[in-house]
């Protein structure tokens, strides 16, 4: 099973780098949501090997 870990930091070599995601040049049309999906799929793994935590806030102005 392929994984984030498997990713290229050579862009060109993602085409094909992880089976469930597709972004290929020429890639059916239909296949664009399935692989969004799937590279969302795929940072949601990757985050409890980082701890997991993603903290983020709303202020209003004058609060900072």
């Amino acid at each position: 099973m392929s994984s984030i870990y498997d990713w290229s930091l050579q862009a060109p070599k993602n085409a094909n780098a992880d089976e469930i995601i597709n972004w290929a040049e020429g890639q059916p049309p239909s296949s664009v949501n399935d692989s969004a999906c799937a590279v969302m799929q795929r940072i949601r793994e990757y985050l409890p090997d980082h701890g997991g935590s993603i903290e983020f806030g709303f202020w209003k102005k004058g609060d900072v």
